[in-house]
C-alpha cells in the first residue's frame, strides 16, 4: 500500500453484512495473524450467543475495494449507561492475541486509518476497552501513542500471559528440550497404561456425531474436575456450552479443528480440544478424568496432539493463557497480551476512569497484605456470581 492508496473505511453494525463478508474476513485472517480468535466462524458465533444488547461496530477497510483491514468491535452499554467499545469476542470465552487484521505491508496505512476513525467516533464511547490485544503488535503501542498526543488518558497495562512451543522437525527433537524427570515421567504413564489396557487409543475428532459425544464428554469432565475444587466452571453458563458445539461445528467442517481424545474400552478418559489454522496450533482446553490420574492421561494426550501437529508441519503450539505449572513444564517459551484503556473526556469516561484507579488501587492493596487464603474463597464467590448473572 502507498501513500495515494485511496484506502475507504465501512462499519459493518448488521449481522447480514458480516456474515456476508466470511470469504474475504477469513483469507486475510488466515494470510495474517493465523488467529483463531479473529477469524469468521468465532466471531459472528459469538455474536449470535453473546450479542443480545450490544451494537456491531466492525470497521473495514478496502483499498480499490479490496478488503485490506479490519477491527472487529462492538458498542455495549453497560451500568449507568456506560458505553465501551471493544472487540467482538470478549468475555468468557478468554480470547487471546488480539490484534487489528492487516497484512505486513499494509498496516502502516490501515492502523492510521483506523486510529483516526476511533477518534473521529470518540462522541459515541466513554471507553475504548481492548483486552488480549498482542503485546509484541505495533498496534498497542500505536494506539496509546496515537490517544496520548490528543490529550487523551490511556492506560496500557499486562493482562495474561500465554506459554507456546516453537515445534522443531521431529517429536524426538521436542523432547530432548525437555527435562530428564518429564521424558521419563511420559515414558512410564504410556508404558503403564498399554501394558494395563491394550485397547487403549489416541484419536482425532473426525464427523459430527463423534463431536457431539466428544464435545459432552470434554463438558463432564471438565465441570467434575473444577467444581470439586469450588470453582463454577469454565461450561458453567448456558451461553457458553452453546457458543462451543456450535463454533466448534463449524471449524469441523473447514478442518481447524483438532481436537483429540484418549479413549479405553468405550470410556473416554482424556480430551484436548484445539484448532489450527495454517501452521499454528491453538490449546484452547484441555480435561481429563481424574479416576484415571495413575496413568496421566492428560499429559499423554497432550503429548500425542504435539506429536502429530509436528508430523502435519506445524510450527508452533500455542497453549494461550494462564501460567500454570503443567504448561510451563511443556515449554519455557512465552508471549504477552496487554489491555489498553482510553477514556473519552465525557463525564462517564471520566467516571469509569476514577473506578478503574479506585479498583486498581484495591487490587494492588489486596495482593500486598491479604493473605492467599482469603483473597482465594472471595475469587471463587465473584465466579459464582458472575456465571449466575451470565445465564440469566
Amino acid at each position: 500500500m502507498n501513500e495515494q492508496s485511496n484506502l475507504q473505511i465501512k462499519v459493518i453494525d448488521s449481522t447480514e453484512e458480516f456474515e456476508s463478508l466470511q470469504s474475504e474476513w477469513d483469507e486475510l485472517v488466515v494470510h495474517t495473524s493465523g488467529n483463531v480468535f479473529l477469524m469468521h466462524a468465532w466471531l459472528s458465533g459469538w455474536w449470535r450467543v453473546y450479542g443480545d444488547g450490544n451494537r456491531l461496530h466492525i470497521v473495514t477497510v478496502r483499498d480499490s475495494g479490496k478488503l485490506v483491514g479490519a477491527l472487529p468491535l462492538m458498542l455495549e452499554k453497560g451500568t449507568g449507561g456506560i458505553r465501551r467499545l471493544q472487540f467482538v469476542g470478549s468475555g468468557e470465552v478468554t480470547p487471546n492475541h488480539l490484534d487489528l487484521i492487516a497484512r505486513p505491508a499494509d498496516e502502516p496505512g490501515v492502523m492510521q486509518a483506523l486510529l483516526e476513525h476511533l477518534a473521529d467516533i470518540r462522541s459515541r464511547w466513554d471507553v475504548l476497552e481492548l483486552n488480549k490485544l498482542l503485546a509484541h503488535s505495533n498496534f498497542p503501542k500505536s494506539l496509546k501513542d496515537f490517544f496520548d498526543r490528543r490529550q487523551m488518558t490511556t492506560r496500557l497495562a499486562p493482562s495474561t500471559q500465554c506459554q507456546y512451543i516453537a515445534l522443531p522437525e521431529s517429536f524426538d527433537e521436542y523432547l530432548k528440550t525437555r527435562s530428564y524427570n518429564k521424558r521419563r515421567s511420559l515414558t512410564r504413564s504410556k508404558g503403564k497404561l498399554i501394558t494395563d489396557y491394550p485397547s487403549a487409543r489416541f484419536a482425532f475428532v473426525r464427523d459430527p456425531e463423534e463431536l457431539s459425544r466428544i464435545m459432552g464428554k470434554l463438558i463432564d469432565l471438565h465441570q467434575l474436575r473444577w467444581r470439586a475444587r469450588g470453582y463454577p466452571g469454565a461450561f458453567a453458563t448456558h451461553q457458553f456450552r452453546q457458543f462451543h458445539y456450535d463454533t466448534s461445528s463449524r471449524f469441523l467442517k473447514t478442518g481447524q479443528l483438532k481436537m483429540s481424545y484418549l479413549e479405553v474400552d468405550s470410556q473416554i478418559i482424556a480430551v484436548c480440544y484445539c484448532f489450527q489454522i495454517q501452521d499454528v496450533v491453538q490449546g484452547y482446553l484441555p480435561s481429563f478424568d481424574q479416576q484415571w490420574a495413575k496413568y496421566s492421561p492428560g499429559a499423554l494426550l497432550k503429548a500425542y496432539t504435539i506429536e502429530q501437529a509436528i508430523e502435519e508441519g506445524a510450527r508452533e503450539f500455542d497453549f494461550l493463557e494462564g501460567e500454570e505449572a503443567d504448561k510451563i513444564g511443556w515449554t519455557t517459551n512465552s508471549r504477552s497480551n496487554l489491555l489498553c484503556r482510553v477514556y473519552a473526556s465525557t463525564w462517564r469516561g471520566n467516571l469509569v476512569r476514577e473506578y478503574d484507579s479506585m479498583l486498581e488501587a484495591v487490587r494492588e492493596w489486596g495482593v500486598k497484605y491479604v493473605p492467599v487464603k482469603i483473597r482465594r474463597p472471595l475469587w471463587q464467590l465473584f465466579l459464582r456470581w458472575n456465571a449466575t448473572q451470565a445465564s440469566r
